[in-house]
């Protein structure tokens, strides 16, 4: 299936119609000019976008909430629109000439439906207009100092203003796209060539025109050879959090209103929605929220034995640069059980010492000024936890390890070596204690439904949650 690849697809587009010079004006200053301006040479680009007036961003949906947190009751914006995006799937889901579900579709965003005009419907993104988006550019030929062998290296940093993006209505839809030797219908047409979608029709709406607003943030492109650990880096504090408006979730839309039939046979699942007045999502008991993205494109994975030098950045990271390596790790372990031995004697006879009993019978509060306050416990301790964590870092490296290796021994996307073949994103959401995400106003069901109330979700910990987007 293409899907996913024309997804990217459309993404690059997007992007590049966003640069276009008839969305933006561009200004430049080559490495000349910058030495001259700043001391430094390299590129600096700044993208500065038309006007939008605020009539004009809400006769495209953009809410009057949405225009107010970039600039209150402000009479003109700068930005951009895009009437439509179309992401088209050649083959469905199944097996072409099998499956009834193996024919052509597509993603739909905007474009219009029913009530809703092509205007309406439009993808806009605005930003106040006090500062560009700003692209700076420069060329290194030794990224880590190291010498030639260092190797070459493209830095591209690109600076983002507050913005909101209000994304039209999304769709699914029938597409006119075929693979070759087959029609968009999934039958057999073997004199056919491959067909690129082009148009669709049969629109149904999966999700609303939610609103997304942002805070400033900076972005990182290497290319080459990466000194930053990933081709993209992007670290930002998002002041006043992540938020989304109008999220909306569709069951079935435009699905026939149930009846009084509905009940009888039991057909009474489909026609609303799930939807939430605004989403928004803030470093765990903070105001703002801190966010640290890496992104790469993976490969497959290509050796399937775990080296020494794997094992020994697997305990280093897991350690925060505490154990250095995984022999570190091992030698600490193997004190394991003298420590044991020793802490157990150590707390005896402090316990005797301070207490006149042994340390199993102290209550607990007697065991921490053992802990704490005795002759030889705390060294004692000390010993312990460090063999301790040693032993469990051996066996957490060790079980990784295998894990790894049976990943890369297997075939497929799904725990095998395609796992990481595609585009990677790994991503840290929120501060040390995790994110909290506030749901405001949630009604499950039509519009006659109530409101459910406000669902807050507080310190969820996604460590360095990684999703990888690929074909199949």
């Amino acid at each position: 299936m293409k899907m996913l690849k024309k997804l990217a697809l459309v993404s690059a587009i997007s992007a590049i119609s966003a640069v276009s010079v008839g969305a933006f004006a561009m200004e430049a200053m080559d490495d000349e000019t910058m030495s001259a301006t700043t001391g430094q040479d390299g590129i600096t680009i700044n993208i500065v976008p038309d006007a939008i007036s605020r009539t004009t961003a809400t006769g495209m949906g953009v809410t009057t909430t949405t225009l107010d947190a970039i600039s209150p009751s402000a009479p003109l914006y700068k930005g951009l629109s895009i009437g439509e995006i179309r992401v088209h799937d050649d083959d469905g889901l199944g097996v072409l000439g099998t499956d009834a579900t193996a024919n052509s579709g597509a993603l739909v965003i905007g474009g219009g439906l029913g009530t809703v005009t092509a205007t309406q419907d439009r993808t806009v993104i605005i930003a106040k207009g006090d500062k560009p988006i700003q692209i700076n550019i420069d060329m290194v030929g030794d990224s880590d100092g190291a010498g030639s062998a260092g190797g070459a290296m493209l830095n591209v940093e690109i600076k983002q203003p507050a913005l909101a993006i209000k994304l039209g209505n999304i769709y699914v839809a029938n597409s006119n796209a075929a693979e070759a030797g087959w029609n968009e219908n999934g039958t057999v047409n073997l004199a056919g060539a491959e067909v690129d979608g082009t148009t669709v029709s049969d629109k149904v709406k999966i999700l609303s025109g939610l609103e997304i607003v942002m805070n400033e943030s900076t972005m990182t492109i290497q290319l080459g050879n990466e000194a930053q650990g990933g081709m993209i880096k992007a670290d930002a504090v998002l002041a006043g959090g992540l938020t989304i408006n109008n999220f909306e979730l569709f069951d079935e839309s435009g699905a026939a209103a149930l009846t009084a039939d509905s009940l009888i046979t039991g057909d009474v699942g489909s026609g609303g929605s799930i939807r939430a007045k605004s989403i928004k999502i803030t470093d765990n008991l903070g105001t703002d929220l801190t966010t640290k993205t890496m992104i790469d494109v993976g490969s497959r994975i290509s050796a399937s034995t775990v080296t020494v030098a794997g094992k020994d950045t697997f305990v280093n990271a897991k350690s925060g640069g505490a154990v250095a390596n995984y022999a570190t790790a091992t030698a600490l372990a193997g004190t394991l059980p003298a420590a044991t031995t020793a802490l157990a004697t150590a707390r005896d006879t402090d316990a005797n010492t301070l207490f006149g009993t042994t340390y199993a019978l102290l209550s607990p509060a007697q065991q921490t000024t053992v802990n704490t306050t005795g002759a030889t416990t705390p060294a004692a301790l000390t010993a312990y936890t460090g063999a301790a964590t040693g032993a469990g870092l051996v066996a957490a490296a060790d079980y990784a390890a295998t894990l790894a290796a049976a990943t890369a021994a297997t075939a497929g996307t799904w725990g095998g070596r395609d796992t990481y073949n595609g585009l990677v994103i790994t991503s840290e959401l929120g501060g040390a204690t995790g994110a909290d995400i506030a749901i405001n106003n949630v009604a499950l069901g039509d519009t006659n439904a109530s409101v459910l109330g406000d669902v807050q979700i507080l310190g969820l910990m996604l460590g360095k949650s990684k999703i990888v987007i690929m074909g199949h």
